[in-house]
């Protein structure tokens, strides 16, 4: 979340100010998010990834601007609840 504040944050403040509410959701691996991370830079959507060091460099987490178009592509996604 602070890289997407750092890069995006105008975005970041308006989701702050107007919802404040994050979804964690669960992707089955890292093909699935690099598919997102597609989709979401051929729609504009603003964006950060995460990558693991010690998984080398894999991506592990990305962060979507909150709007209707990441919920189209994130609508598979399961909660990633306990």
């Amino acid at each position: 979340m602070q890289e997407f504040n750092l890069q995006h944050s105008l975005e970041a403040q308006s989701w702050h100010k107007n919802s404040n509410y994050i979804a964690v959701l669960q992707a089955a691996n890292e093909n699935d998010l690099i598919n997102i991370i597609r989709k979401a830079s051929n729609k504009d959507i603003k964006f950060s990834t995460f990558q693991e060091p010690d998984l080398n460099n894999e991506y592990t987490a990305i962060v979507l601007d909150c709007c209707n178009e990441s919920k189209k592509i994130c609508s598979n996604l399961k909660l990633a609840l306990k």
